[in-house]
């Protein structure tokens, strides 16, 4: 799995199509068949790549929520001065 090339499609994704104060999943940056299409491994290796450049400040505007109901980790895109 290619993930410099999984978050640069997430990071387009996330300043194109994901409003601010909206939480979201990991899975939403992608379309439907896109992210079906990935194995499940794969799918579960992105999300944790994703949350720890999350953890680590590497994607801007993006917070960490606490897991939703699914135990699907969640998020948030905020203002710059916000976080």
């Amino acid at each position: 799995m290619d993930y410099e090339k999984m978050m640069q499609i997430a990071l387009e994704n996330l300043n194109n199509s994901v409003d601010y104060d909206t939480p979201f999943e990991s899975k939403n940056l992608f379309n439907g068949a896109e992210w079906e299409a990935l194995p499940k491994k794969d799918r579960i290796s992105f999300g944790r790549y994703f949350a720890n450049e999350v953890t680590e400040r590497s994607v801007p505007e993006v917070v960490r929520l606490e897991k939703g109901k699914n135990n699907h980790a969640r998020y948030i895109k905020v203002r710059g001065e916000e976080k």
